[in-house]
């Protein structure tokens, strides 16, 4: 059945500034913008805070050196029943801080994984989480922390401002949580819908983790397979190259990037080990 998605992204603004000596949180109602996709079902996202949908303000609190720190509980929805009809749909969560403010404040996030704690730190400002649309978590705390609650950097941060702004949207790609993929230049390095999944299905006597039949790779272009956790980011280091590997060559100079040694195609897999191994499709049994 073609899936039609109608995207509701909310941007939600909170403006933390110095009034009457300390820190003022203020909301601004969400702004939303509607995009289709296709016919026939319709999935509508939301956050919802308090009942009351895309509306933040951390419960009213008021950050300063005595009440140093803020919690806002997040609630991610999808409009639909049918959460099964889902599978294979995400969301992308991305919380920013901005402002003058913003190096004076740490942002993190945290939620339950099914009955995994998970914590995430604003890089460079920002906490960008993607999550299956079918395995959403009851609810997400955002928390905003004075990095320096002393009086004098107080003062210091007086009459200057910061704002965090939430979007939650559909997206129609996302990486899969603990795959294996193949980064290079087609896919700037970068694990994106230009990657390559390993993504050959183990069968129960199967020791490999990951593996691929067939791809077809270029003499000379360098690449390099990684793993992708929806907390960490790319594991660069995921997997450890087998030098029996055939057909290849391992550059421990550039990165331990690998270049073919020709145009062909190569099976790939990441054993139990975690060691990576490669071979032409053709010399595969000789």
């Amino acid at each position: 059945m073609t899936k039609k998605l109608i995207v509701i992204i909310l941007s939600v603004i909170l403006c933390l500034a110095v009034v009457g000596g300390c820190f003022a949180l203020y909301h601004k109602d969400a702004e939303k913008l509607e995009i289709t996709f296709g016919s026939e079902q319709a999935v509508t996202l939301t956050t919802s805070v308090g009942g009351s949908t895309g509306k933040l303000n951390f419960n009213g609190a008021k950050l300063s050196p005595a009440t140093p720190t803020a919690t806002q509980e997040i609630t991610l929805n999808v409009n639909t029943p049918n959460t099964e009809a889902l599978a294979g749909l995400s969301g992308q969560l991305t919380v920013t801080l901005d402002g003058a403010l913003k190096d004076a404040i740490l942002l993190t996030a945290s939620y339950l994984d099914g009955e995994t704690p998970k914590n995430l730190n604003a890089s460079n400002y920002v906490i960008s989480l993607t999550l299956p649309l079918d395995q959403l978590p009851e609810v997400l705390t955002l928390t905003a922390t004075l990095v320096d609650a002393g009086d004098a950097t107080f003062a210091q941060n007086s009459n200057k401002s910061a704002s965090i702004s939430v979007t939650w949207e559909a997206i129609d790609w996302a990486p899969v949580e603990g795959g294996y993929y193949i980064v290079g230049e087609h896919s700037a390095w970068g694990v994106n819908k230009d990657a390559i999944l390993l993504d050959k299905k183990m069968s129960s006597g199967e020791t490999d983790k990951a593996a691929i039949e067939s791809v077809h790779l270029k003499q000379g272009e360098k690449f390099k397979v990684v793993q992708w956790t929806r907390d960490g980011g790319i594991n660069w280091d995921a997997a450890t190259f087998d030098p029996k590997s055939k057909g290849v060559t391992i550059l421990p100079e550039d990165r331990n990037n690998i270049s073919p040694n020709a145009d062909d195609d190569y099976f790939i897999c990441v054993n139990k080990d975690n060691q990576l191994w490669i071979q032409p499709v053709s010399t595969i049994g000789k």
